[in-house]
């Protein structure tokens, strides 16, 4: 098998798998999501997803990022009104039923690759990378032209680094 094959796909020996992942790194995966459906299927896949996707904080972001706060304050206010179950996950189908859902972004946010120190991150929370910290590395990085851009790593390419 050739590296470049090896690297694309890997075989049951490489490590680490996406159930060696702690929790934490899950629920962050999982915070990305931008479709209901996704989350949907990712709890019927394994128990630790299912725990994570049944989060208030989870269906929280998703209101989020597909609405408004005007849209979500109007959907609150009804839902106390008629004294039903406020949870974010019903918060999130009213609103989806009275609204629909954007269109126009296919995912909350991908995974970045630092070319300079390959370092995966999102952006969101920024990175602190050797070209940033090291002003020898810095100065290097001007000479050879500039840094250069982080590669986004959408969600297809970030799993063929795990073996499912």
């Amino acid at each position: 098998m050739h590296f470049v094959e090896y690297l694309l796909y890997p075989g049951p020996e490489v490590v680490p798998k996406l159930h060696d992942l702690p929790e934490e790194c899950i629920r962050e995966i999982l915070l990305r999501i931008s479709d209901h459906r996704d989350l949907d299927s990712a709890s019927s896949a394994w128990n630790v997803m299912a725990s994570v996707c049944s989060e208030q904080r989870i269906w929280r972001e998703l209101v989020s990022f597909h609405f408004t706060q005007q849209q979500i304050d109007a959907a609150l206010a009804k839902l106390k009104e008629e004294q039903k179950d406020a949870d974010w996950k019903n918060v999130f189908h009213h609103l989806r039923k009275l609204y629909g859902l954007r269109e126009d972004a296919q995912y909350a946010e991908t995974l970045s690759l630092c070319r300079h120190c390959k370092c995966l991150f999102w952006r969101s929370l920024g990175h602190p990378c050797i070209a940033d910290q090291c002003p020898e590395y810095r100065e290097r990085l001007k000479e050879a032209g500039g840094p250069l851009p982080p590669s986004p790593v959408p969600p297809a390419a970030f799993l063929k680094f795990f073996s499912l």
